[in-house]
């Protein structure tokens, strides 16, 4: 069978990127969510390299609307990765028959647009609960820094929710290193001057996923430990990883993503009734779309041990 659809798969980070993937498994250089979305629509009968091929790019955020500008042929659909990829898009495809599909942390900022829909992980929303499973998952933590990106709403919000909590004198109130497009993130990081003991918490931020090779390349070498929003970096063997992460993962993500969009095309473009969904908070374990990880191998490699007895919940492999 011809090839019929192209998705034009867009991420923010620093290097640029253009992949044409037709194959499974997708190569190391696009996100987890691509493998996710491949699996996704797999499962609903859809092959890639048959009925449908990926055009995978990746760019600095201040790039996006020309990315989209000029982009041609006009895509079969638009899978965004981010927030601030699916307002870019909406930019030059608003209420036009292409259908994005993004990931999210306010579906209702999208309402009003009749060819977005989505999947929400809730990122900012849980940023609170993920800073609580690292100190749980490493409780021997001197201090934690956290990246952020000024000016960036999920970034934003979940510092916010984070420094409410923790009192100006707790030893766990967030320690600010601001990664905004502009400042280079391995100088800031270096900049920090963290002390022994202390750990990196990444908010939810897309041009730090994109930056992960970086980010924890940098942390190997400095012997910290890092936990993400995401578990798509904790590994049991491969080193420089993360430590952990609480979250739902970009895989999992695109494979919940891949279900609206096998519904358009299998409806005529038809959106679904209910555009977006909102990820179960409950762990994989117990039916929902979280997971909690740490690999035993990065505890070593970090000086870190890990709490005995583990808490409920947490899989450490």
């Amino acid at each position: 069978m011809a090839t019929t659809y192209t998705i034009l798969a867009v991420a923010v980070g620093d290097d640029d990127k253009d992949l044409l993937i037709n194959s499974n498994p997708p190569p190391h250089e696009a996100r987890r969510y691509i493998r996710g979305l491949i699996n996704g629509l797999k499962d609903e009968n859809y092959t890639i390299g048959n009925e449908y091929v990926i055009q995978y790019r990746q760019c600095k955020a201040s790039e996006l609307e020309n990315l989209f500008r000029t982009y041609r042929p006009v895509p079969s659909a638009i899978f965004c990765m981010s927030k601030r990829v699916v307002d870019a898009a909406l930019t030059q495809y608003q209420n036009q028959d292409v259908p994005i599909v993004g990931i999210v942390s306010e579906p209702a900022d999208y309402a009003k647009y009749k060819n977005v829909c989505g999947f929400s992980a809730q990122r900012f929303q849980t940023a609170l609960d993920g800073y609580r499973h690292f100190i749980a998952t490493v409780p021997s933590l001197s201090r934690i820094y956290v990246l952020s990106e000024k000016g960036y709403p999920p970034s934003d919000n979940a510092l916010k929710d984070i420094k409410a909590h923790f009192s100006a004198s707790d030893k766990y109130s967030p320690l600010e290193v601001d990664v905004t497009q502009g400042k280079t993130i391995d100088a800031e990081l270096t900049n920090a001057d963290m002390p022994p003991g202390a750990g990196l918490y990444v908010l939810p931020i897309d041009r730090c996923f994109g930056a992960a090779d970086k980010i924890l390349a940098w942390a190997a070498k400095n012997s910290v430990p890092t936990f993400w929003p995401v578990t798509d970096w904790v590994k049991s063997t491969a080193w420089p990883c993360a430590l952990g992460g609480y979250g739902v993962s970009q895989e999992r993500c695109g494979y919940r993503m891949a279900g609206k969009l096998a519904h358009i095309w299998s409806r005529e473009g038809a959106m679904p009734t209910a555009k977006f969904d909102l990820c179960e908070r409950n762990l994989r374990s117990n039916g929902g779309d979280f997971s909690w990880v740490a690999s035993l191998n990065a505890y070593k490699q970090t000086g870190t041990v890990p709490p005995t007895p583990p808490p409920a919940g947490l899989n450490i492999i």
